[in-house]
This record gives structure tokens, C-alpha cells and sequence, in this order.
């Protein structure tokens, strides 16, 4: 038998910026990052069965454009508690109308 997970694994201490589009792969992709110095991260598609976005402690930016099905409500949620202090935030209503999402907080800090 023969494994045909797709995987995309991106690592390194200098990776600043990372645009991932996966409208067309299969949620059965691995996605794995480990970049703890990203400042920009774009992430569209569907969502996936198995994703690691690490600790994302320098983010700047963010651009999350997911398409969950009803019953990914935790694999969103793990996508967005990877970002401990991202100064802008996108998100598209597909993934903030997840039917299990009752609350969501933004911490808005303003000071320049």
C-alpha cells in the first residue's frame, strides 16, 4: 500500500512571510510549520485533517480564508490560537461561521 498524503512541511528561523493556497489539495494533507519569526502568513483553502502552525509569536499579518465543513470547528479553532499577538487580522465569514463558534474575542490593542 502506498501512502499518498500529500505533505507540506515549511521550516526555517529566517522564513518571514508564507502564502499557502490549498484550494485544490485533499484534506487528508499534512501541513506542518515551524517558522517562529513569520511576520506574514496567508492561509486559504479548505482546512485540513492534520495542521501544525507551530507558535507564531512575531506576527504582524494575517489572512485566514478557510472553508470549513461543519464538524471542523477545532481544526479552525487550531489554526487561530497558533496566533498569540497578530496586529491585523482577516478572516472570511465562511470562517467565523463555523456552527460551533459562539464567541469570538479580539484583544485590540491601539497604542503606537
Amino acid at each position: 500500500m502506498v501512502d499518498e498524503t500529500c505533505r507540506i512541511n515549511i521550516s526555517g528561523e529566517n522564513i518571514e512571510v508564507i502564502n499557502i493556497d490549498c484550494k485544490h489539495s485533499p484534506s487528508s494533507t499534512v501541513l506542518k510549520i515551524v517558522a517562529p519569526n513569520v511576520k506574514l502568513l496567508n492561509l486559504e483553502g479548505n482546512v485540513k485533517n492534520d495542521q501544525n502552525l507551530g507558535e507564531l509569536k512575531c506576527l504582524e499579518e494575517a489572512v485566514i480564508l478557510m472553508e470549513p465543513i461543519i464538524d471542523e470547528f477545532d481544526k479552525v479553532y487550531d489554526v487561530l490560537s497558533s496566533m498569540y499577538s497578530v496586529e491585523a487580522l482577516t478572516l472570511n465569514e465562511a470562517t467565523i461561521k463555523v456552527k460551533e463558534l459562539k464567541t469570538l474575542r479580539l484583544h485590540i490593542n491601539l497604542a503606537t
